[in-house]
């Protein structure tokens, strides 16, 4: 039987780098709106914001913000169970290409997915929608990426996923590779719950919760901007306006967004030092990292190592560095 021991520790000078709360999924959907995926470390649950508060630390009037980069394939941890790294993989590599419709969870299309292209870009688009939004694959597709590759789709590039992603099948991840067993890969992906089929668009859309009315005029919309080449709605590249056919089944593919983690949750100076509500010092506390980015960025995304980064310029200052630690 384990034992929890707390211990009371005094020190002039504390520093707050407890790495924010993006695995505190209460909290983040408390301040965020939804929770998403947590892509950082699974302790950082924001303990460290919830001392400083309660020390007299100011909660930011813009606290909520999160670093949202890439979006992940609900599906993929399913079927690597059931199929090899490649096949496992084929949903979520279509969520890095241009060439797909994308839907918010209305069945409403809300960018122009060439934002998929840009990791930052992919996730934070997305947000609007919630913690995903699907991407609409047809059998037309499907047959082409069968016999084809992504070439036979017109991929303009490899799908930009980090290197780890594709690790395990580096060898199989070109342009012109033939995705083999893809339709099956695809109804495995629905039976796992991780997205949904239907043999029309009406189908497709009572399966997957959308409005039906909404995604059949989004989607006719679509239809006829790779017919005729002009997009309308998001002025879409005509390179990217793949062919939809005219038959089904149609699958829809649930993109969840990757949380890197929270941005902020305490005000500091430019000495680091952590303010309360008079936007003055408190005694004795600073913070760096993910806990300060906040107040400095604001909630725009800009990368873990940046904050660190800030203090150890300001630390490489000279006296102006020891300075940040004098109480």
């Amino acid at each position: 039987m384990s034992r929890c021991t707390t211990l009371e520790i005094s020190a002039k000078s504390v520093v707050m780098a407890t790495g924010g709360y993006a695995a505190n999924k209460e909290m983040v959907k408390e301040a965020f709106g939804f929770e998403g995926v947590n892509g950082g470390l699974g302790q950082n649950v924001g303990e460290g914001l919830k001392m400083a508060w309660e020390a007299g630390a100011k909660v930011p009037d813009n606290f909520g913000g999160q670093m949202l980069h890439q979006t992940l394939a609900r599906a993929t941890q399913g079927l690597k169970a059931q199929y090899e790294p490649f096949e496992a993989s084929y949903p979520l590599m279509l969520t890095y290409l241009p060439n797909f419709m994308n839907v918010g969870t209305s069945g409403a299309r809300f960018r122009d997915e060439a934002a998929t292209l840009t990791s930052v870009a992919a996730a934070n688009t997305s947000a609007f929608n919630g913690p995903y939004h699907m991407v609409i694959v047809s059998k037309s597709q499907l047959n082409s990426l069968q016999t084809k590759g992504m070439q036979g789709v017109h991929a303009p590039s490899l799908p930009g996923m980090p290197p780890e992603f594709y690790a395990g099948f580096a060898d199989q991840f070109t342009l012109e590779n033939p995705w083999t067993n893809v339709e099956k890969v695809f109804d495995s992906m629905v039976e796992n719950g991780d997205g949904f089929k239907g043999n029309t668009i009406e189908e497709l859309a009572t399966n997957a919760g959308m409005d039906v009315d909404v995604f059949v005029e989004n989607y006719n919309s679509y239809k006829e901007a790779t017919k005729t080449g002009v997009d309308t709605e998001f002025s879409k590249a005509t390179e990217y306006l793949e062919s939809m056919g005219e038959e089904g089944p149609y699958y829809a593919i649930i993109a969840e967004i990757n949380n890197l983690g929270s941005v902020g949750g305490l005000l500091v100076n430019t000495k680091f030092q952590v303010l309360n509500d008079k936007r003055t010092p408190v005694k004795g506390l600073f913070a760096v990292g993910l806990e300060s980015e906040g107040v400095l960025f604001n909630d725009t995304y800009v990368g873990n190592g940046v904050a660190i980064l800030l203090y150890l310029r300001s630390s490489w200052r000279g006296e102006r560095g020891k300075q940040c630690f004098e109480s």
